[in-house]
């Protein structure tokens, strides 16, 4: 038997694989044509947010690159822009890992944005006290002013005072420093039945909710008056150290949608 009728059919079958591997290298497993981080940025600064995520997401979740971290902050800030915290986080988390220090710093803060937006005040204080030093003063006043808020909601006053007063010797933004100002002067939460203008309606809400806390052993109603709106009256009940367990009372007080509020001079 003549070798070449052999292997002409084996060269052939080798030919087909190598341009299999190649098309697989080019193509298998994309989902379209290649995207860089110039199109990622070019993408978030036009505001095509949806475009800018899925460019840098495809970058960052790529495996380890020069682009990497700048495409994970990229992502990050596209996923903040969309309302999409979950998506934001995992590649803020990455991000904070960025050699450049500054990029780090940048995404710490956003990441500790997303966490409080989350409601994971243990998350927030931690990393944006962690993420404000490398902040510009302004920038860093903020992120300080944010990890209080969020330890006052986990009721860490005096850690949460502190940082309050960081924040105003550090800021000269005075809308900023009336804020803080009114942070200062919190030192507890309470639950919001609502806010009436009839007073007698406000008074029946104040007294039918008195019975049910003093019922599940809690502090009773109080009345103070609406100072975002002239003339009403809000009714709150409930005095509570953090922000959960303020929370954690709606249910047994049979007011779900209750918003939790801060509270001044127990």
């Amino acid at each position: 038997m003549n070798p070449s009728t052999v292997l002409s059919p084996l060269r052939a079958a080798w030919g087909l694989m190598v341009v299999w591997l190649l098309l697989c290298v080019l193509g298998c497993g994309s989902s379209g044509p290649y995207a860089s981080l110039a199109d990622a940025n070019g993408a978030y600064q036009r505001g095509d947010y949806p475009q800018a995520y899925a460019f840098a997401a495809s970058i960052s979740n790529s495996g380890p690159s020069l682009d990497r971290f700048e495409a994970a902050y990229v992502a990050g800030l596209a996923a903040t822009q969309l309302g999409q915290d979950d998506k934001a986080i995992k590649h803020l988390k990455r991000a904070v890992r960025a050699y450049d220090k500054q990029m780090a710093s940048d995404a710490g803060v956003m990441l500790g944005l997303a966490y409080a937006r989350q409601g994971k005040d243990a998350q927030a204080a931690e990393t944006l006290i962690a993420a404000a030093p490398r902040q510009s003063d302004e920038a860093q006043a903020k992120a300080y002013f944010h990890a209080a808020d969020a330890q006052q909601r986990l009721g860490r006053w005096a850690s949460a005072r502190d940082y309050l007063l960081l924040s105003k010797s550090t800021t000269q933004d005075l809308s900023l420093v009336a804020a803080i100002d009114e942070r200062l002067a919190v030192n507890g939460f309470t639950l919001e039945i609502g806010s009436f203008e009839d007073l007698a309606n406000a008074q029946a809400a104040a007294e039918k909710y008195d019975v049910v806390a003093k019922q599940i052993g809690i502090k009773g109603t109080r009345t103070v008056e609406d100072p975002a709106r002239a003339g009403r009256v809000r009714v709150h009940v409930g005095e509570f150290s953090t922000f959960a367990s303020a929370a954690s009372y709606r249910q047994p007080l049979g007011l779900p949608d209750a918003f939790v509020v801060p509270i001044t001079g127990r």
